[in-house]
C-alpha cells in the first residue's frame, strides 16, 4: 500500500495535496452553483476549469480522468506527461498539467520509516500518547492502572481549580467504564456494543463525529464498523486516511488540535472543517485490528484528557472486539462440535477441535476410507407380533451396542437407515490401519448381537448382515440448503452397500478385494463366487470373513 500526494506550486510556494480519498476533484469550483472541489484551484491560476479533472483509486491504483470521468470535459483539456488524455492510469513521477498548474504525482510506501510521515509528525502540532498501563479483568469488567484508579486531569485548568477538575475526571472514568462494561455484558451483537462507544466518545469526549474503524494491514485498507454524528454537517465530513495512517504506524494515540496548521502542511481539504481530531489505534497483544476516529469543529478543541481517554476507550473496544471473537468462534465450535458428535466419539471430536481441523471437515475432500453396511433381519417378522413402542425400544438397545463397538474401534456413524446402519473408518481421523479396524468392528458387532440374542426370547432373535469395502470417496457436509449431513459418497459405498444387500447373510461378514488385500494373513477369510454386482458390468470376487487368523 502506497501514500499518495500531488507536489505543486502556488505564488512561488511549494505545496502538497495528499489523495486520502478513493475520490478526488479538481478545478476553480463554483460556490454560487454549490460546485465544491476537494482541491480548489485559486483564481489567479489560468486555464483551469471549474471542474477541470477527478482522480480516483480504483483497485490500489490511481487514474486521472478529464472533467468528471462521465462525459463532462474541461475547456483547456488534461494532459499528462506532455500528452492530451481523457483517462490514464498515474504512475510514481507521472507529471498533470491543467492550463497553468502543474502537478507532479508521487506514491511513497506507507511505514515507520516513511520521510513524509516523518515530517508531518515532526512540524504538525499534535498530541501523542501510548495506550495507558490498564489492567481490564473482564470477570467484573473493573478496570486499574498501575498507579492506582483511572482518572484523567486536565492540564490547561489553573492549580485552585485542578483538584475540582481530576475528581470530575475520576468520576467520569467510572461511568465511562461502567457503561461499557454493562454494554459488554449484555450486548447480543457486536454492532451494539459499538453503538455503546459510539455514545460514550460522543457524551463523555464531546465530539462531534465518532467511528469505529477496522483494519486490513495486507491491504492497509479501513473499513468503517460504525459512524455516529450529531448533525448533518459532521456527518458529511469525511475521515482521513491519512492521519488513520499515521496513527497505526506510530501505534500511538494522536490528537491534532490544530488542524490549520496541518492542513497548509499537507493541503488536505477533508480537514478544512475539522478543529480537532483524535485517532486511536485499537492495538492489543502486539496487534492493530482498527482505530477509533473523532472530530469536532466546537470552540473548545481536544486535549490531553480527552486523547488519554480515547486511548483507554481504544484499549477496552479493542479487548471487546477480541472478546466477541472469541465468542463467535466458540459458539461455532459448540455447533461443531454438537453436530461431530453425532457421528464419533466425543474424544475424537475433541482432539479434532483442538487440531484446529474441525471447520474444515465441512469441506468437501476426497479420502480413504473403509465403508460399512449393516442391515438388522428379524425385525419385520417381530414387528408384527410386538407394539410399535416395544419394537423401536428393541431397535434402540441394538443399535446402542452396535455404536458403542463402532466408536471403540475408531469409526464414524454416518446414518441409521430404518433397521440398517452406515459407518466409515479413516477419516476424519486417518488411521492407516482402517481396514483392520472395520472388518474387527464387523466381526465385534456379530458378537454383541449375539450376546444379545441369548437375553431374549426364541421369537425376538435378530440378526445382522454387514458388507465391507474400500476404496476412495468425497467426505463433506453434503445435502440441500434446508438439510446437510457429514457424509461420505462415491464407488466405493456403493459396492459396500451391494455386499451387505445381495451377498452377504445374516450373521455374515463379507468383505471386497480391496479390503481383503489390506488385513492381509490378519483374518482367515473364504472367496466366493465372482459376482456381478447391481448396476456394475465387471466381476467382483467378494470373501466371506470367518474369523481373526489363528496365532501360531
Amino acid at each position: 500500500m502506497h501514500l499518495a500526494h500531488l507536489s505543486y506550486q502556488v505564488g512561488g510556494q511549494d505545496r502538497r495535496f495528499y489523495l486520502d480519498r478513493d475520490v478526488v476533484r479538481i478545478g476553480r469550483g463554483d460556490r454560487s452553483r454549490g460546485l465544491q472541489m476537494d482541491l480548489a484551484v485559486e483564481g489567479g491560476v489560468r486555464g483551469v476549469s471549474r471542474y477541470h479533472a477527478t482522480l480516483k483509486r480504483i483497485a490500489d491504483q490511481w487514474w486521472i480522468f478529464d472533467g468528471d470521468g462521465h462525459g463532462t470535459v474541461s475547456r483547456n483539456g488534461t494532459y499528462l506527461d506532455g500528452e492530451l488524455i481523457r483517462e490514464a492510469e498515474l504512475r510514481d513521477g507521472s507529471m498533470i498539467a491543467l492550463g497553468e498548474l502543474q502537478f507532479r504525482f508521487h506514491l511513497e510506501p506507507v511505514s515507520d520509516s516513511n520521510s513524509t510521515q516523518r515530517k508531518l509528525l515532526k512540524d504538525t502540532p499534535h498530541l501523542a500518547t501510548r495506550a495507558p498501563d490498564l489492567a481490564i479483568n473482564m470477570e467484573d469488567l473493573s478496570v486499574s492502572r498501575s498507579s492506582g484508579n483511572i482518572a484523567w486531569s486536565d492540564p490547561n485548568k489553573s492549580d485552585s481549580g485542578s483538584a475540582r477538575s481530576g475528581k470530575t475526571q475520576q468520576v467520569q472514568a467510572v461511568g465511562v467504564f461502567s457503561e461499557l462494561g454493562q454494554a459488554l455484558q449484555v450486548a447480543r451483537t457486536l454492532e451494539e456494543l459499538l453503538e455503546t462507544v459510539l455514545q460514550v466518545l460522543l457524551t463523555y469526549i464531546e465530539a462531534d463525529s465518532v467511528a469505529v474503524l477496522d483494519w486490513t494491514p495486507e491491504t492497509n485498507e479501513f473499513r468503517t464498523l460504525v459512524h455516529r454524528s450529531i448533525s448533518p454537517q459532521a456527518e458529511r465530513r469525511p475521515v482521513s486516511r491519512t492521519l488513520l495512517g499515521m496513527a497505526i504506524a506510530s501505534r500511538q494515540t494522536m490528537c491534532w488540535s490544530d488542524t490549520g496548521e496541518l492542513r497548509q502542511a499537507t493541503e488536505r481539504p477533508s480537514l478544512m472543517e475539522s478543529v480537532s481530531v483524535i485517532c486511536a489505534p485499537l492495538w492489543r497483544q502486539n496487534r492493530v485490528r482498527g482505530a477509533l476516529y473523532l472530530d469536532t469543529h466546537r470552540v473548545m478543541s481536544f486535549g490531553p484528557p480527552q486523547t488519554e481517554m480515547a486511548s483507554a476507550i481504544a484499549l477496552f473496544t479493542a479487548v471487546a472486539l477480541d472478546l466477541f471473537e472469541q465468542r463467535e468462534q466458540n459458539r461455532q465450535q459448540q455447533e461443531l462440535r454438537k453436530k461431530l458428535e453425532q457421528y464419533m466419539q466425543a474424544e475424537v471430536v475433541e482432539e479434532l477441535i483442538n487440531q484446529g481441523l474441525g471447520g474444515d471437515l465441512m469441506l468437501a475432500t476426497q479420502a480413504e476410507v473403509t465403508v460399512l453396511f449393516g442391515d438388522l433381519r428379524g425385525f419385520t417378522a417381530l414387528s408384527e407380533k410386538t407394539g410399535p413402542a416395544e419394537v423401536v425400544h428393541l431397535l434402540n438397545e441394538v443399535f446402542g451396542r452396535m455404536v458403542e463397538v463402532i466408536f471403540r474401534h475408531g469409526g464414524t456413524l454416518d446414518k441409521f437407515m430404518g433397521d440398517g446402519i452406515m459407518v466409515y473408518f479413516g477419516h476424519p481421523r486417518a488411521y492407516a490401519d482402517h481396514p483392520i479396524r472395520a472388518v474387527r468392528a464387523g466381526l465385534d458387532m456379530q458378537a454383541a448381537l449375539a450376546e444379545f440374542n441369548r437375553q431374549q426370547p426364541p421369537d425376538q432373535q435378530i440378526q445382522i448382515r454387514i458388507g465391507i469395502n474400500t476404496g476412495p470417496v468425497i467426505a463433506g457436509d453434503i445435502g440441500g440448503a434446508g438439510r446437510k449431513d457429514y457424509t461420505v459418497i462415491g464407488n466405493t459405498v456403493n459396492v459396500a452397500s451391494r455386499f451387505e444387500s445381495q451377498i452377504a447373510k445374516p450373521g455374515e461378514v463379507v468383505i471386497g478385494p480391496e479390503t481383503r488385500r489390506a488385513v492381509g494373513p490378519l483374518f482367515e477369510c473364504e472367496a466366493l463366487p465372482g459376482t456381478q454386482l447391481k448396476g456394475k458390468s465387471e466381476l467382483i470376487t467378494p470373501y466371506r470373513v470367518l474369523g481373526p487368523a489363528p496365532r501360531h
